[in-house]
């Protein structure tokens, strides 16, 4: 049996594509993995990205549809986390950047598409036993300023 060239080359470009299919590294996992990794022993940072759909913040008078904004204290390794999530994080469906921090940050979790997180607070571990920083990731209404927050506080050890 001959193979034509063209077919040949079409059947390996599909075979790459399905070797390649798994599901892909989410672009908000090497900066939150990066912020963790920076934390030293005895250290605590807080990342907070908050969003309102349909208003302002109670702080801010403007009249918008949308407002977003993310508190690093400073934090050089918190600022592309930040970046990422002021670029590309949901607003309208906030609790999907909860989802996708989680996901990130410990290791193997996933949600499905139907999955919508209203509030919560998890304690998960980035690092080894010896060297990393213990992560509190909460999604909450923001009672202070309206909207929503995620809240993501790093303790090193």
């Amino acid at each position: 049996m001959r193979i034509s060239l063209p077919l040949l080359g079409a059947l390996s470009i599909f075979l790459v594509g399905c070797a390649s299919s798994g599901r892909s590294k989410d672009a908000l996992c090497e900066p939150l993995l990066d912020f963790a990794q920076s934390i030293e022993p005895g250290e605590t940072r807080v990342i907070s990205f908050r969003t309102s759909w349909g208003g302002n913040f109670n702080d801010d008078p403007d009249p918008v549809i949308y407002a977003m904004r993310c508190e690093h204290g400073g934090y050089e390794p918190a600022k592309p986390a930040c970046n990422y999530l002021m670029e590309h994080g949901a607003i309208e469906f906030s609790n999907n950047n909860a989802k996708r921090a989680l996901s990130c940050l410990a290791e193997d979790t996933s949600f499905g598409d139907h999955i919508a997180l209203l509030d919560g607070s998890f304690s998960i571990r980035s690092g080894t036993p010896d060297r990393g920083a213990r992560l509190r990731i909460d999604y909450r209404s923001d009672e202070e300023l309206g909207g929503m927050l995620l809240r993501i506080e790093a303790r090193g050890y």
